[in-house]
């Protein structure tokens, strides 16, 4: 058995001053990511290899002799096709160790969080530290004090904001779009932060596949390159397409 590691392989490198999009090192520029990179992570080892395998195997044997629950029958229709035992009824799975291994072994190790300017991808591989807008508020304070129901258009003011900031390299739903309909709200929220930043935009309210093929389609229709002024190409060529996407979801909706 491996004994238990606790202590870091190699000293902490120093975070940066600031995440600077376009920044210039000694005559060179370099993407927005580069002001962020910190090296590779400190890891704590609390646990021997064998002690974390242990682990795996055992959750492996309660996925496949328990199961677990989906409330989707598609995603019960999926994983029927790929070799799990599904009770309709119940709406459990149980899913065997090498189906699951072999979905595992796809997985990538790392990735590009895509931002509408490139400029402003965001690689995750370990090696960059980032800060993030959060939060899907429900209210909003006013300059004079007054709180009220928190808008879109505040929304988009956040995402401004946003890409203000050197140091926060990714834009989301700060506060909720009240005033929109809520069968089609994560659209509009999305909408008012990619109107008004450039970086990448979290989305975490996804409830239904037809709302996440909606945001496919809308920024499908983000042009890539950045925003040159307040009526430039995202407000003019792909603002008009992302209203008819929230039209056609809405009238999905309403079926």
């Amino acid at each position: 058995m491996d004994a238990p590691v606790g202590r870091a392989a190699s000293p902490r490198p120093v975070p940066p001053a600031a995440c600077v999009p376009h920044s210039e090192s000694k005559g060179t520029t370099v993407a927005y990511a580069d002001g962020c990179y910190v090296g590779k992570r400190v890891k704590l080892e609390l646990l021997s290899r064998e002690q974390v395998r242990t682990i795996h195997e055992s959750t492996l044997d309660v996925i496949a002799d328990v199961g677990v629950k989906f409330h989707s029958r598609k995603a019960l229709d999926i994983l029927a096709e790929h070799g799990a035992i599904v009770d309709y009824e119940s709406t459990v799975a149980k899913i065997p160790a090498d189906v699951v291994e072999q979905a595992l072994a796809g997985v990538p190790e790392k990735f590009v969080l895509g931002a509408r300017n490139p400029d402003y991808d965001l690689p995750l591989d370990g090696e960059h530290m980032y800060i993030s807008s959060d939060g899907s508020g429900l209210s909003f304070r006013d300059f004079d004090g007054t709180i009220r129901s928190s808008r879109k258009e505040d929304l988009a003011n956040c995402a401004k904001v946003v890409q203000a900031l050197d140091h926060v390299s990714a834009t989301s739903a700060v506060v909720s779009a009240q005033d929109c309909p809520v069968e089609t709200r994560v659209l509009h929220e999305f909408d008012a932060c990619v109107r008004n930043s450039e970086k990448h935009n979290i989305v975490v309210s996804i409830k239904e596949d037809w709302e996440a093929r909606s945001l496919i389609e809308m920024a499908a229709a983000l042009p890539a390159e950045p925003m040159s002024s307040a009526a430039g190409p995202c407000s003019r060529r792909s603002s008009a397409r992302s209203r008819r996407c929230i039209r056609s979801a809405s009238a999905w909706t309403s079926h």
